[in-house]
């Protein structure tokens, strides 16, 4: 039977500096930049509610339809009718388009001009395509959701994007399914506020028929989760059963706020303070074998006396000497139908020997084994876990990653039992984030599912609220309502608000640190998230932060 130390100690300060704790290496240290007068948080910050949607069973449907030839249009587009299949009297047809080559307007075909130096500007460059908008107004009585339909025809593939008062929605390509025909694409769950609204769709290289909005009557329905009583470990010890406790009884209610750290001094913390003057609930830090663990370790301890919630994510270097992203390292070679995840380091050696396993195989299991020593050291401080290996599974990234699918399931499960039955670490809750849901181990050995969602630039920052809703949509239609979902990684905060009205909570999210929240010298960036974002998200009545965590709910 298993007996494990509660180390206390009194923590003042966010920056953590020369606090030895049993169990757990002396810290090298910086000193620490930030006094607290409240050290969880502010708990005089405004909480700021999180909106509904106003649709009610009375509220009558809408329908509109807009054709694109009566609105604004600008940019690389004008009004043709060389296309068949229109509605209306014509269409808002690209300059750039083929099929209308042959009909465009003298000052359009050839030369266009600059208005602005009084000289003649050429047209696009070969391969170069204009960009165009059609800008509709039209009013909305309530604010709910709708679903917009755009008809529109592309010879080449386009990216369109939709606004909403100078708000991006949405954005979709035209390409596999590009015929040189009008086809109609709907986009659903638009959510829009009462009032007079312009919606504008923009982009190069297509033709807009007409868009259609529709609103019904029925509000988004609140998903039916089943998700299980207890952790997929059996043997799950009395803190992380609270944890996953406290986790599965507020998802779809609330999200709990997470940050990753860029090393044990947690700077990217008193950055979000400063932003904020809030605290994340969750610390995310990155646990591997080199000259940092045993700060990490000793962050980690410090962090769960103020009450904080630990996850770490494995930076597994590839066995044998080999880097995070080897190519030489192949998982497959690994494979074994042998029963190796409860043999004793003598026995693997033993097979070793006898040819019945693989080098890449002892060599997995002596770094499960090695992991395992580090993770002990939370184990005995009786301190949870959110423990995420193996991460970005189906990507082109990681050694782990790069592997079939099946080879991956195997390291998975090899890894879940080792660490869960042999090692007998109770205190882990576990985290599969994955690419590719080709990738998903059994359902019985992880208790949440993640994906990671970053903006392929800054200018795609806007538009990522759509892109959470539907990368929820596909998390929860993968591995069905038995699991609750989380964003694991992601280069943006997730729209709350959006979030809600949509019925797409995630139980937590983790920003990643670097540009995502600092500039080269530590300050904050504003990059890719404001100040104001910050704000709203740590201080949202639908948020989880330290203080709430301590006073509130956990």
């Amino acid at each position: 039977m298993k007996v494990k130390s509660i180390v206390l100690c009194t923590v003042l300060l966010i920056v953590f500096a020369g606090c030895e704790k049993s169990g757990f290496p002396a810290e090298s240290t910086a000193e620490p930049t930030v006094t607290e007068e409240f050290p969880l948080g502010d708990p005089f910050a405004e909480r700021l509610p999180v909106p509904t949607d106003e649709t009610a069973a009375d509220t009558p449907e809408f329908y509109v339809k807009l054709e694109a030839e009566n609105a604004e249009i600008a940019g690389g587009m004008y009004i043709s009718s060389r296309r068949t299949g229109f509605s209306g009297t014509g269409y808002a047809g690209s300059i750039d388009s083929i099929a209308n080559a042959e009909t465009l307007p003298p000052e359009t075909s050839n030369e266009s001009s600059d208005e602005t130096s009084g000289t003649s500007a050429s047209s696009s460059e070969p391969g170069e395509v204009r960009e165009g908008s059609v800008t509709f107004k039209t009013d909305f009585e309530s604010s709910r959701h709708y679903s917009i339909s755009i008809c529109a025809a592309a010879d080449r593939p386009a990216e369109i994007t939709v606004s909403a008062n100078g708000e991006i929605a949405g954005m979709f390509d035209i390409d596999e399914n590009r015929t040189g025909r009008f086809l109609k694409i709907t986009l659903a769950k638009f959510f829009l506020t009462s009032g007079n609204t312009e919606i504008k769709i923009s982009g190069g290289g297509f033709d807009l028929d007409y868009i259609e909005i529709k609103g019904n009557s029925e509000e988004i329905s609140t998903p039916e989760f089943a998700v299980p009583d207890d952790p997929c470990n059996p043997n799950a010890g009395d803190s992380a059963r609270a944890l996953y406790a406290f986790l599965k009884e507020g998802y779809g209610t609330r999200t709990v706020t997470g940050q990753y750290v860029s090393d044990p001094q947690n700077r990217e913390l008193n950055l979000i303070r400063e932003a904020t003057k809030q605290y994340p609930a969750i610390r995310f830090g990155i646990l591997e074998k080199n000259a940092e663990t045993s700060g990490e370790l000793n962050a980690v301890a410090q962090w769960h006396e103020l009450g904080g919630i630990t996850g770490l994510t494995w930076n597994w270097n590839a066995p044998g000497g080999g880097g995070l992203y080897s190519d030489s390292f192949k998982l497959s070679n690994a494979v074994t139908d042998k029963e190796v995840a409860m043999l004793r380091p003598e026995n693997i050696k033993e097979k070793l020997s006898a040819g019945e396993i693989s080098r890449e195989c002892a060599a997995i299991i002596e770094d499960i084994d090695g992991i395992a020593e580090l993770l002990k050291d939370l184990w005995e401080a009786d301190i949870p876990v959110l423990w995420r290996p193996l991460h970005q599974a189906g990507s082109d990234w990681f050694w782990w990653s790069k592997a079939d699918a099946e080879s991956y399931k195997w390291l998975w499960e090899l890894v879940f039992m080792r660490l869960s039955f042999f090692h007998e670490l109770d205190n882990l809750i576990w985290v599969w984030n994955g690419i590719n849901f080709d990738y998903m181990p059994e359902l019985s050995m992880f208790d949440i599912a993640s994906a990671d969602l970053y903006p392929e630039s800054e200018e795609d920052a806007p538009a990522m609220a759509r892109s959470e809703q539907e990368m929820f949509t596909s998390l929860s239609e993968a591995v069905g309502m038995g699991k609750m979902l989380a964003l694991g990684e992601c280069g943006v905060l997730p729209d709350i608000d959006a979030s809600f009205r949509n019925r797409s909570v995630w139980l937590f999210f983790g920003l990643w640190h670097g540009e995502y929240i600092s500039d080269g010298s530590g300050k904050f960036s504003g990059k890719y998230n404001s100040e104001e974002a910050f704000y709203r998200v740590y201080n949202s009545e639908g948020t989880v932060n330290l203080y709430t965590l301590n006073t509130a709910y956990y």
